[in-house]
Order: structure tokens, then sequence, then C-alpha cells
């Protein structure tokens, strides 16, 4: 299916020279959430301007007790959307790269909006951030998944392009082996935040009701587990998985997007874009839909069942991905390269919003995110903690 997909791209690009029309009405300058009206501190358009943290007197030993400055690790699993594919368009030969030092969970990148920078900015020597492209794919599609050469320059970002929910046992086992083999995390003391964002590719056949929710929830119990047993003091961030269905609407009417489904673009997600606008693609992308609204009932369970479990481990689960309305993006917010995967402002949004939802306690999180690139930031405060239940 890749090679099929980079064959079209290419086809495309001689086809028709259009990028997506950048014309088209934007439809996400919405007006910005109060998001400090329940917190201490005060939003920036930039995390530089923050207030620094005053410097903790000791280690905290709970998982409740945690700040951003705690955090001395950063590590990410998912697919090629925490892969940063595409991400920043049409770069000649470097197109196919990953642009993992920009994605929005463990892009390294200065001056861009990402979870790691943002805890970078009180944690000046976290570790993990990726720090530059990978050369190629990091190609991982069920069971099409040969062995990964593993770039220094991805830092603790293992996440698999191309990877479905099946998969993310072979980026745990690869994570926990390069932590170990570089040998610079100290696994007892260190805190660990670790971010999963996983299930876009499998939502892309979902019209096939290839995964029940319970499998898409026992997998991720396991490798939780996993992870919990090889990563004392941790945090994971589940996000919610969006409406990857609604991307089709945003992109049909757009010539270049049309123009690479015709010659075979389509099978990067073949439910939401083979139908088309006939009653049977409506009925796929409604498939879809329900699977991605099943899978999130499942992972808010999960965190659930984890707080107040351990002292030193926590799970949160971020509603506020599943709940972004996708259909209200602008063009701008998808990649120019394949009509699908997210843009750079696709990425800063998504950052911006996790960031920001991490200091609410759970029943006060956004379930959308505001549809910008812009969002103000929250500078926490000597009494904010990343909130775990």
């Amino acid at each position: 299916m890749i090679t099929i997909l980079y064959a079209a791209l290419f086809a495309a690009t001689a086809v028709s020279a259009a990028t997506p029309d950048s014309s088209i009405p934007p439809t996400h300058l919405l007006p910005h959430p109060n998001i400090v009206a329940s917190l201490p501190g005060i939003a920036v358009a930039n995390i530089t301007e923050c207030p620094p943290l005053s410097p903790r007197a000791t280690i905290p030993t709970s998982v409740t007790d945690i700040r951003p400055d705690d955090i001395k690790v950063y590590m990410a699993l998912g697919d090629s959307i925490t892969a940063g594919l595409f991400e920043e368009g049409w770069e000649g030969l470097k197109t196919i790269n990953e642009n993992r030092a920009s994605a929005w969970s463990a892009g390294g990148k200065p001056d861009t909006s990402t979870l790691a920078n943002f805890f970078r900015q009180f944690s000046p020597q976290i570790k993990g951030p990726s720090t530059g492209d990978n050369i190629g794919l990091t190609l991982c599609y069920g069971p099409l998944c040969p062995p990964q050469i593993y770039q220094p320059t991805q830092g603790y970002n293992l996440a698999l392009s191309g990877a479905l929910v099946s998969n993310v046992h072979l980026e745990v086992d690869n994570l926990i082996q390069r932590v170990k083999i570089d040998g610079i995390v100290d696994i007892a003391n260190d805190w660990k935040y670790i971010t999963i964002l996983i299930g876009a590719n499998d939502l892309c056949l979902a019209c096939a009701s290839l995964m029940s929710p319970d499998t898409y929830e026992s997998t991720l119990r396991m490798n939780i587990e996993k992870l919990r047993a090889a990563f004392p003091r941790t945090i994971i961030h589940i996000s919610t998985m969006f409406k990857v269905s609604e991307i089709y609407g945003i992109t049909k009417d757009v010539p270049y997007c049309a123009t690479l489904r015709d010659i075979g673009g389509f099978v990067e997600c073949p439910c939401a874009f083979v139908g088309r606008d006939t009653a049977l693609g409506g009925y796929w992308r409604n498939k879809m839909d329900l699977a991605a609204d099943a899978w999130n009932v499942r992972i808010m369970n999960i965190a659930k069942d984890y707080v107040g479990k351990y002292e030193d481990f926590a799970v949160i689960a971020d509603p506020g991905t599943g709940g972004t309305p996708i259909h209200s993006f602008g063009i701008e917010f998808i990649s120019n390269v394949d009509c699908f995967h997210p843009s750079a402002h696709g990425h800063a949004l998504l950052a911006r919003g996790t960031w920001n939802n991490l200091f609410h306690v759970q029943k006060d999180k956004v379930t959308a995110y505001q549809i910008t690139d812009a969002l103000p930031l929250y500078c926490p405060t000597d009494a904010d903690r990343i909130q775990v239940a």
C-alpha cells in the first residue's frame, strides 16, 4: 500500500503542479477559549514567555505531585502522525523523510510548538526529544514490519509509520531496549512522560470490522503494563482518537487531492476515500466514526482504572483529540503532500491543546480543541501539577 501511495504522490505532481487550494476560506478562526478560568496561571503566545518555576528542594515521590520541571525523560509511541510524516510539506527528495523534530509530541526543533519543547522550557536537560528528520520511513504495517534501523536523531520517539494497534508492542520493546542501551536515563529515579496516539490506521480499516473495542482495549492494557514493569516513575498520556473519516470532506473538492486519489492515493485510508460520496462511502465512514467513539470510551476507562492505583505510575486520557471537530479544519491543517496527514499547523494545534489540558483535572479537561495553531499556552505555576485524576 505504501508503494502505491508514493507512486500516486509523484504521479499526481506530474499531472498537476497545484497544491491544495489556499484560497479556500479558512474555517478555523474561532474565539480562543478562556483556558485559565479555573487555573492560577497566565496564558501566553509563546512558551518562552512563561515565568520560571521555583526550584524544588527534593525530587517528588508521588505521581500526583509532578510538575513539568520534574519530567526528565520524554518518550513517544504511535504511528506516522507521531513520526511527523509529510508534516513539512513538499521538500523534493526529502519529502519521504519523517519530520520527527517538529512532530507534535516528541519534536525537539527549536521555536516549534511541540509537547516536548513545552516540557523543555521548564526542564532544560530533558532527554528524549527528536532532534532531526528520520531519513526515509520507519515503516511497519501489521505483519509487514521489517527490522528497523534506529536513527539517533529520533531520540525516544519510537513511533512507526503505518503502525496498527497490533504493532505497539514492537515499539514498546524497541523503546525499552533503546533506553537500556543508551544508559543515560536513571530508570529508577528519573520521572518519565510517554505519549501514545495510536489507531488512525486501524480506523482506516474499520469499515471491515477487523478490530473490536475489546481487542483495542486489551492490546493497550498489555502494553501499558509492559511499560509500567520497565519504567517506574512514569506518566503515560493516551490521546483519544479523532474522526479520521472527516478528512475526506475537507479534501474531496481540492483538485490535487482528487487527482491523487484517482491514481491510487485512496489506499492510504480505504474506508474514508474509496466510497467517495456514494451511500456506501457514507456508510463506511460512519463505521469508522462508531469505532473511534467505542475505542475512546475504552481509553477513558483504562485511565480511570489507574487512578490512585500506584504511587509512581499513572495513565492520563486526553479527550481533546477525540472531540476536536476535524471537519472544521481549514485545508492548511492538512499536509499538501498526501492530503491526509496533519501539516505543521495541525501538529501545532495538537501540541498546544494537549499541553493546556495537562493541568486540568479529568472532569475539567477540554473535550475539543479550538481549531487554531495559535492557541494561547498555559503557564504553570509552582502550585500546578500534571493532573492524573
